[in-house]
């Protein structure tokens, strides 16, 4: 079968930005970019948005998406907050796209 225009670009994406394919393979790191996006949380905050996975898995997700450049940290006098960068968004955007494609392929 040949591969769709969509296809295509979401290939080249991955292959200028291959640290970012294991992301893609993994639900829960879609899941957490996802509702970051609609908001700035605390990683308690987000942690209560996902309780079946312990604080400490969360954290590490949360560093690896950090150190990809994915996330970033916003400091305030009280909290430590994460939210999703440019990068992310555009992660986001090319999954997106991607699965929209093939449900209607």
């Amino acid at each position: 079968m040949a591969q769709t225009t969509q296809e295509k670009e979401f290939i080249r994406y991955i292959e200028d930005h291959p640290e970012y394919y294991p992301v893609t393979q993994a639900d829960i790191y879609l899941k957490i970019l996802k509702n970051l996006k609609k908001a700035a949380k605390t990683l308690d905050e987000l942690n209560s948005g996902f309780p079946v996975i312990s604080r400490e898995d969360l954290e590490l997700i949360i560093l690896s998406l950090v150190r990809l450049r994915l996330l970033d940290r916003l400091k305030t006098a009280t909290k430590l907050m994460y939210y999703v960068t440019e990068e992310g968004k555009g992660l986001i955007a090319e999954v997106d796209k991607i699965k929209s494609a093939l449900k209607v392929g």
